[in-house]
């Protein structure tokens, strides 16, 4: 994406949602383990952040951090532009080449 080398970072949004479920794990495994008992009653900030970031150049860049959400793990790698889409696990890419567009006249 070129940060550093031609684009940079101009601004940025940020949100996080709020704590629904590590307030209540760390008074579940205080009760199993004393090394959790200095963490009741903490107030943990969130579970999941999503960061939009802008570029200098118009590209955007999604972030997110989800700390405890239960599920099994996943990773959502994507890179994607007018010429291409990459995404991983497991590896799919699509490429936008003039063979597979319609003729235009």
């Amino acid at each position: 994406m070129d940060i550093n080398y031609g684009d940079k970072m101009d601004y940025l949004v940020s949100i996080s949602s709020n704590d629904f479920t590590m307030a209540n794990k760390m008074q579940e495994m205080s009760a199993i383990d004393r090394y959790y008992e200095p963490y009741t009653g903490l107030k943990f900030r969130g579970n999941l952040n999503t960061t939009i970031i802008r570029t200098h150049k118009g590209r955007t860049i999604m972030l997110q951090h989800d700390i405890s959400t239960p599920g099994p793990q996943h990773r959502f790698d994507l890179i994607s532009g007018n010429k291409g889409i990459y995404r991983a696990e497991p590896d799919r890419i699509a490429i936008n080449s003039e063979k597979w567009l319609p003729e235009q006249e």
